[in-house]
């Protein structure tokens, strides 16, 4: 009896503490979320106020995320604290901290256990409380990141692995199914999930060695049947996938993440520094202290051995193939560093002339966590062993933030494109649309801030979004979030309007400027002309230039050259473009811009479509010009009907700018709309 309220008693301990250190933290804030930081937030709200209205809806958008980078998985056990608490960064982070971290600390409790036999109920709580006081399980959590639910499915699967030591057909299946839904939480765990194959390979084979040598090929009938348990898993992994998650693992098998995200990616040697600041020099040591005793004194050597694998693989492939750095990477090392330093914790207490020093780990635990969140800081001399802080964000500009969003909102009207170019946790054109929410509420936000450019390997050339916008937002000095060199994108137009290059003339300064807290001076263009398509040109020639010639990854072949206006919409999809024009005549053909140089012969392809009051037949035509706009020659290609996929193909040799012109056939006006736009030099 006294020992079951004694576990009642240190859960309510544990929920208390969980409930209190997130309300602490989020009163603490003063800020604008931005990015990442804030879309989760607004993905589970969304998904939270679905399921108010229509749960039948809110599983059918469920299903449906799958096809997106970005799904809505991680939102299903938020919704009650969203609801609860009106849907507020509050309800959110609570929400990730109730039903992700605290589920983490059960399984982790369970899984130090079953490594312990002795003990078992001081080791169970032991690890609960290990894991919520490393700093590396809150810092993703209050940046709005929802990863800490990878590191509970990264549990879950060894805990499954370690019930048995011969790997069975369910083991392997069930494996399988949390490996699948593993992947489908963030894309990033796929490195853990191959990670934790590679270990369950390892630990299951490595054992029949011995075996095989010394009985040759009689010896392969003992691989048999691992071998059988052990293919199951990526057959049941890509079971799960094609069933549930197809439109995911099509993308992850077709598209380039690599090249995509190659602008963060940073040496191993940096990234290895990074990883170790972000957990925190004491946790590290006293892991690795813990996990050295477990595997040379106590019981079940094989199965640590296995949880070492998954973390030093996990290392590995992070350090050496991922090499991104960001704060909620950590979160797939924290069941190996609650072993650790659970064991440590344990292993100091049973041995009466160490018992003393059990409190030692848990004095540093106690310790770095008021570190990481930036509560307490150390003398720079012991900063070696903190943790990297992540403290509540304060905006001491707060109250100019609000008097640039109404600036903004006074001088323009709710059609007006404002581009905001910066690129810093400052400032950026997210900054600025979730102040206005914060200000305004989500209901009546209407400043038209489009997502403009920010990354050279992952988004698109600043052109079309510039010659769109009414007005240009510009930053200095240059603001940045990671090595400038990476984000040329955003250089640009601060150049471009520092230097009065051409673009920048069809604007003019206003005189109100605003001052940030990071020293950045905010300026305000508006736009006074169209910008020519000549200076379009020049332009896109500059902006090549300043990139080096590399083309940004989500780059489409064309750039629109039109005016947009409400009538003419532009979409751009895995590199794709796609526009509809209403009202189109041939007198007003839309203008096209190839954005890449270079070959002989240029093939376009793409489709029009057939909806009701399409264009029922348009004539493409290219005018080819020099290096000083003069047309070369004028091509017309064979017109295309509505509902058809087209393919042209013609000579562009000698020509520097290609320009394709869509015109409609006839004097009705109609709608353009064509679908999938590309070109193949």
């Amino acid at each position: 009896m006294r020992k079951s309220l004694l576990d009642v008693a240190l859960a309510i301990l544990a929920l208390f503490f969980v409930v209190v250190l997130v309300g602490i933290y989020v009163g603490s804030e003063r800020a604008f979320y931005w990015w990442d930081f804030q879309a989760y937030h607004d993905m589970a709200k969304y998904m939270a106020r679905t399921f108010a209205e229509s749960p039948l809806l809110f599983f059918g958008l469920l299903r449906e995320s799958i096809r997106r980078d970005y799904n809505f998985i991680f939102t299903v056990p938020l919704v009650p604290t969203l609801v609860l608490f009106h849907y507020s960064r509050f309800g959110y982070v609570l929400g990730v901290a109730l039903f992700y971290l605290v589920p983490l600390a059960l399984v982790m409790g369970a899984t130090v256990r079953r490594l312990l036999g002795w003990q078992s109920r001081a080791a169970f709580w032991v690890a609960v409380f290990v894991t919520l006081l490393l700093s590396v399980s809150w810092a993703a959590i209050f940046r709005g990141y929802p990863d800490i639910g990878g590191a509970l499915l990264i549990a879950c699967i060894i805990y499954v692995y370690l019930t048995g030591g011969t790997l069975t057909p369910y083991q392997s299946a069930k494996i399988g199914f949390l490996i699948a839904l593993l992947m489908l939480f963030r894309r990033h765990f796929t490195y853990s999930a191959l990670a934790i194959i590679m270990s369950i390979a390892l630990d299951q084979l490595l054992p029949l060695l011995p075996a095989l040598r010394e009985r040759g090929w009689a010896g392969l009938r003992a691989l048999v049947a691992p071998c059988l348990a052990l293919l199951l898993i990526p057959l049941t992994l890509v079971a799960t996938l094609a069933l549930i998650g197809m439109p995911f693992l099509v993308r992850l098998l077709t598209k380039d993440y690599t090249a995509l995200y190659l602008s963060y990616m940073v040496p191993p040697a940096q990234i290895a520094g990074y990883l170790y600041r972000l957990i925190g020099g004491a946790a590290v040591l006293l892991a690795l202290w813990g996990l050295a005793v477990g595997l040379r004194g106590l019981p079940q050597r094989r199965n640590r051995m296995f949880i070492v694998g998954v973390g030093a693989l996990q290392a590995l492939l992070w350090v050496f193939l991922s090499r991104q750095e960001a704060v909620h990477y950590g979160v797939q090392f924290v069941p190996l560093l609650v072993v650790g330093i659970a064991e440590l914790c344990l292993w100091l207490w049973g041995q009466p002339r160490l018992r003393g020093l059990a409190a030692l780990p848990a004095a540093c635990l106690v310790a770095s966590l008021p570190i990481g969140l930036g509560a307490l800081a150390l003398p720079s001399a012991a900063q070696v062993l903190a943790p990297l802080p992540t403290p509540p964000i304060y905006r001491t500009d707060y109250d100019e933030v609000r008097r640039m969003v109404d600036y903004l909102r006074d001088i323009t009207r709710p059609d007006d494109a404002i581009y905001v170019d910066g690129s810093s946790d400052f400032f950026n054109y997210d900054t600025l649309r979730q102040a206005e929410i914060i200000f305004y509420g989500e209901q009546q936000a209407r400043l038209n801030l489009p997502e403009t450019p920010q990354i050279d390997s992952r988004d698109v050339y600043p052109l079309q979004l510039l010659l769109t916008s009414d007005y240009v937002v510009i930053s200095t000095p240059f603001q940045s979030h990671i090595n400038p060199a990476e984000q040329d994108v955003v250089r640009f137009p601060m150049d471009a309007f520092a230097q009065r290059a051409p673009i920048a003339q069809d604007f003019e300064l206003l005189p109100t400027s605003f001052q940030l807290q990071n020293g950045a001076q905010i300026a305000i263009y508006r736009r006074t002309a169209p910008t020519a398509q000549a200076t379009a040109i020049r332009t896109l020639d500059a902006i090549r230039a300043a990139l080096g010639g590399e083309r940004p990854g989500s780059q489409p072949d064309w750039v629109m050259l039109d005016p947009i206006d409400s009538a003419t919409s532009v979409r751009v999809a895995d590199g794709l473009l796609s526009l509809t024009r209403a009202g189109a005549t041939s007198a007003a053909p839309a203008t096209l811009l190839l954005s890449s140089a270079g070959g002989s012969v240029l093939k376009v392809a793409g489709a029009l479509g057939a909806d009701e009051g399409a264009c029922a037949l348009v004539q493409p035509r290219l005018r080819l010009l020099d290096a000083d706009q003069r047309v070369l020659r004028a091509l017309d290609l064979p017109a295309a009907r509505a509902g058809e996929v087209f393919a042209w193909s013609a000579d562009v040799s000698g020509a520097h700018t290609v320009l394709l012109e869509l015109v409609p056939e006839g004097a009705v006006p109609c709608m353009l709309d064509v679908r999938g736009l590309r070109a193949r030099p």
